[in-house]
């Protein structure tokens, strides 16, 4: 936005990202509640679908502005490669120093790294209906995978999960 334009927090905005978020949550905990066995069953497939959903999305979003792309990197590049790494790092370190065990603080660092990056995009598009405010969140996306790997690959390393206990 280079005129200085700002987006306006908006009541009903503000309740379909609510909804968007909380619908969902509160379906899968009933169904886990209810149906532990089938929720299982569906992690798996949940799993797959959700990445294949998100990396659709980026895909989509960059293809649309596939002309601006390098520019939206170098605007945005640096910052959301400090944020990925903050938000894996916080997300690891801050709940292992709280005592949560290894397991759980990884998960803990994934969910609030991919987390960030699908509700960004989600906002972006359906919200705010904007493949140019949803670029940020495609290179954060983008870097998100990037970065995942590698500060998954150097836990495994220098500190693995004892399956045992998983502490």
């Amino acid at each position: 936005m280079n005129n200085g334009d700002g987006v306006g927090l908006q009541f009903f905005k503000v309740i379909q990202v609510f909804l968007i978020i909380f619908v969902p949550v509160c379906i899968g905990m009933l169904i886990r509640h209810k149906a532990p066995n089938f929720a299982d069953k569906l992690q798996s497939p949940t799993k797959i679908f959700a990445i294949v959903f998100l990396i659709a999305i980026v895909c989509g979003a960059v293809f649309q502005e596939r002309a601006n792309i390098v520019s939206y990197f170098a605007q945005v590049g640096l910052a959301t490669a400090v944020f990925c790494i903050a938000s894996l790092s916080i997300g690891y370190f801050v709940p292992r120093w709280a005592g949560v065990n290894s397991f759980q603080t990884r998960a803990c660092a994934f969910e609030i790294g991919i987390h960030n990056s699908a509700l960004s995009l989600t906002i972006a598009l359906t919200i705010m209906a904007s493949t140019t405010i949803a670029m940020p969140a495609a290179v954060y996306s983008i870097f998100m995978y990037l970065f995942a790997a590698i500060f998954g690959t150097l836990l495994n390393k220098f500190h693995p999960i004892d399956t045992a206990t998983t502490s």
